[in-house]
């Protein structure tokens, strides 16, 4: 069976939230909607919470709230709810 927290910690000690955070920069929104699919997944943990509010990811997902793809829009809205708490 497939264990979602523990593949969370790994991607985190690999060094995967700066390289979301580049990845959220980017504009085309194919690219945007797993990257930020990732993020809300990742943001029921508190380590992930800290980063995206930390590394300044939360002016990228504003960003995203704000394009017109409602799938992208979301998981901003996703991963901005499951921060604030």
């Amino acid at each position: 069976m497939f264990d979602l927290a523990a593949y969370i910690q790994a991607m985190r000690k690999a060094g995967a939230i700066p390289l979301l955070a580049r990845l959220l920069k980017s504009v085309h929104e194919s690219m945007l909607i797993p990257v930020v699919g990732t993020l809300q997944e990742c943001a029921s943990e508190p380590s992930y919470r800290l980063a995206i509010r930390t590394e300044g990811m939360i002016e990228d997902l504003v960003t995203g709230l704000k394009c017109e793809n409602p799938e992208l829009q979301m998981h901003c809205a996703s991963a901005i709810f499951k921060v604030s708490y």
